[in-house]
């Protein structure tokens, strides 16, 4: 039974769309489509469109959802897939191109079946049934062959790194049984200063509340993008923790954006592993000049969390872990810049307002961010000496503003009460 409907809200420049109904079905040339509340855009040219969806379920809510395309061209004469379809790299089939598509391909490893004629672009494929079924989800073998070659190997990994982020279908979220083992960050420093390395230990599980029967393993890293220099991360999993311990690797790590990254685990052709402790690492460089200032005697809150975390077990059971948090003090106290202030704020602490003045220099720009960094505003002024900003937007707590002049700027930390 249906729960949900959909209704366009914005049509495509440069295509057509048709939701079906329960009795409705859109004949193709080469296919007749068929069933209740499918989408199907058909674009008239190549290039970027986009479409705008309402998703309401029965209970009464609803969501709108954007839907980007890239059209691409094709020069092949021959019918596209439309029904039980194959994307490159979305191995596991939920509709798009994550780490959880390594995690299943590392779990298939070495399987052979019939080839296909592997197109070029990140668009649906059609090829013989393997027979055989992925053991993580039960699906036709023939979706982790990303590549088409008829072998399920680590080269196929290239196609999930070409599409990473892809998606071809609005899928629901699955929710799993949750075991109560986050995945645990223990940095090295309780404290770090700008520009140099934090080592964070990363662990599952521990010997008073082991985890059992791991086989594969996918999970996510968030901290603020702008706190750490994205080039040097470096995620690396132990070869002799008790994840990898008696089976051959096959590891997984991307960074789609700054301050995220994502990771997979999967252990090839052999039993799930069960134990606890540390089963990676974790290492970046600390941004030298963060968001453009450093104040004297002044501690940022490095807050980083692991989230999304998903255990495969032996027999394709899967579990999702619990959110983990902690937190580093940034000291930027060594590399102090601009520390001769040429403004004055009053008052401080401030509640409604707080008035800016500077006897010297004209300023234009006005600056505010939270203690992890975050900007809360930015105003920009026509060469003021003297101005009132806002607060009454802002949550009590303590803020770093930051007044700007031509070439000249004063950082001051303003306490919000």
């Amino acid at each position: 039974m249906v729960d949900y409907t959909f209704e366009l809200i914005s049509a495509p420049l440069f295509g057509d769309v048709q939701i079906l109904d329960t009795n409705d079905e859109l004949v193709l040339e080469c296919a007749t489509i068929t069933g209740e509340n499918k989408i199907i855009y058909s674009p008239n040219s190549a290039g970027d469109d986009f479409l705008e969806i309402e998703y309401c379920t029965d209970a009464g809510s609803c969501e709108i959802i954007k839907l980007d395309f890239n059209n691409v061209a094709m020069s092949t004469d021959d019918c596209l897939c439309v029904e039980d379809c194959v994307y490159s790299g979305d191995v596991n089939n939920d509709g798009k191109v994550d780490v959880q598509d390594a995690v299943a391909l590392g779990l298939s490893l070495g399987e052979t079946g019939p080839s296909r004629d592997d197109l070029d672009g990140f668009v649906p494929q059609s090829g013989d049934s393997w027979v055989y079924t992925q053991d993580i989800n039960g699906l036709d073998l023939g979706f982790a062959d990303a590549n088409g070659d008829g072998l399920v190997a680590a080269s196929d990994l290239e196609e999930v790194d070409s599409y990473y982020g892809g998606v071809h279908n609005l899928l629901p979220q699955i929710s799993y049984e949750i075991i109560e083992s986050p995945i645990v960050l223990e940095p090295h420093q309780t404290e770090v200063d700008s520009g140099e390395l934090l080592v964070i230990d990363i662990l599952l599980g521990s010997e008073t509340l082991p985890v059992f029967d791991v086989s594969g393993l996918s999970f996510s890293y968030t901290i603020n993008g702008d706190l750490i220099d994205s080039s040097s991360v470096q995620l690396t999993f132990l070869e002799n923790s008790w994840l990898s311990y008696g089976a051959p690797a096959f590891e997984y790590v991307n960074q789609p954006i700054g301050g995220r990254i994502e990771a997979g685990f999967s252990r090839v052709s052999a039993k799930g592993a069960s134990g606890g402790g540390p089963i990676a690492t974790l290492e970046f460089i600390v941004e030298d000049d963060i968001i453009g200032f450093k104040l004297e005697e002044l501690l940022f809150k490095m807050n980083m969390s692991t989230s999304e975390g998903i255990i495969v077990s032996e027999e394709g059971r899967q579990f999702s872990l619990p959110r983990f948090d902690t937190s580093v003090d940034l000291n930027l106290a060594s590399n102090t810049l601009h520390p001769d202030s040429y403004v004055s704020i009053l008052p401080n602490p401030a509640s409604d307002f707080v008035y800016i003045t500077s006897d010297k220099f004209e300023i234009d720009r006005v600056e505010m961010y939270t203690i992890d960094g975050i900007k809360v505003l930015d105003n920009r002024y026509n060469n003021e000496f003297s101005l009132a900003v806002e607060l009454d937007q802002l949550l009590p707590g303590t803020y770093i503003l930051v007044v700007s002049s031509n070439d000249k700027v004063s950082r001051e930390k303003l306490i919000k009460i």
